[in-house]
């Protein structure tokens, strides 16, 4: 606050300042001429509004996360910070709205009242704002605990696939387009479904997309080397295959069999 008043004086604004502590609470105290009002309301509301955004919706957001997901790991809540970091730096407009909303919202308080508690402003008057906040943490706590159960779902998969007896020595996975999907043995010729093992027919038992009947099929018969002829290797079953038979997999982007099916 000194160093708006500060500006100000520098800006030919006649203001002063006075600070008293009352109980618990710091009271600052302005005087300045009644011409001079809105510049003064102006800038005020824009250094309490900058103050809230650097430093005290901080704050807000590890007690949001702390009421939504509990967790005793300090990762969990860092990687989770960063995903709200992210998902406000995509919505940057509507953050700038928000912000905007927020500063002309105070300006318009202070222009029709005489004292400002900010703590009392900020726990009643900011209800729409915190709900706003409150979905973008949750929406990244929902995305965390999905990625964290496909990543141990993906290492319960690579754990079966290296306690699995190999069927093939070399399987040649064809990728022509997002669902469609052919296996070659190392000759060339095609794996039949009757080839694969009791594994895959008992997971064939349920609904599964070609994708699911894909991975199914290479962790059931768990080919000590897979081979992938693909030319869209940013899919998601593609990532999911290079995931799960890590080390075990190559891929390839040009060889005859990529334009044989």
């Amino acid at each position: 606050m000194g160093d708006m008043i500060a500006q100000l004086q520098r800006a030919k604004v006649v203001c002063s300042l006075d600070e008293k502590v009352m109980g618990d609470r710091y009271v600052f105290c302005c005087w300045f001429r009644k011409h001079e009002k809105k510049r003064l309301i102006l800038k005020i509301s824009q250094v309490i509004s900058n103050f809230f955004f650097t430093h005290i919706e901080k704050t807000w957001k590890r007690q949001m996360i702390d009421k939504q997901y509990q967790s005793p790991y300090p990762e969990d809540l860092e990687e989770i910070e960063g995903r709200i970091d992210q998902l406000l730096k995509d919505a940057k407009q509507e953050v700038i709205v928000k912000k905007e909303h927020f500063r002309d919202s105070l300006r318009r308080f202070l222009e029709e009242n005489h004292c400002l508690a900010i703590d009392g402003y900020l726990r009643f008057r900011t209800q729409s704002y915190r709900k706003w906040l409150s979905s973008i943490i949750q929406e990244a706590i929902d995305d965390y605990l999905l990625d964290r159960e496909y990543k141990e779902f993906i290492e319960l998969l690579k754990y079966f696939v290296s306690i699995q007896k190999s069927s093939f020595l070399c399987v040649h996975v064809i990728h022509k387009d997002r669902k469609r999907f052919h296996l070659l043995k190392e000759d060339g010729t095609p794996i039949k479904v009757n080839e694969l093992d009791k594994t895959f027919h008992e997971m064939m038992g349920q609904s599964f997309s070609g994708e699911d009947f894909i991975v199914g099929a290479l962790i059931s018969t768990a080919p000590e080397q897979v081979v992938l002829h693909t030319n869209s290797p940013d899919e998601n079953v593609i990532r999911t295959l290079l995931q799960i038979f890590d080390g075990r997999i190559t891929i390839c982007t040009g060889c005859p069999k990529c334009f044989s099916f």
